[in-house]
């Protein structure tokens, strides 16, 4: 039985799976080092009116992306490949 470590998903602080950590549910997955981390993605684990433990995040609620599916979509809604966008950003640099 080996010990795992992971990054918390908001500030990439190292977390190890026998200490203490947050994780949102089983579909979404996110993990974060403390509750502040986790409140920063709007961690949520609550009963709600019916009396069902609710535990939800920005991420699973659609309420927030991750920066490489983002740019994905963004690159094909714009049609442009990855090596344009790259240039047209080094380019606004100068």
């Amino acid at each position: 039985m080996g010990v795992d470590f992971f990054p918390c998903d908001a500030c990439g602080e190292s977390i190890c799976d026998c200490g203490s950590y947050f994780q949102c549910n089983d579909l979404c997955g996110r993990r974060w080092c403390n509750d502040e981390c986790a409140i920063k993605d709007g961690f949520v684990d609550e009963d709600n009116e019916d009396g069902e433990r609710v535990i939800s995040c920005n991420f699973c609620r659609n309420e927030d992306v991750e920066d490489g599916p983002l740019l994905q979509f963004l690159l094909k809604h714009y049609k442009i490949s990855l090596n344009k966008a790259k240039k047209l950003y080094f380019k606004s640099l100068k």
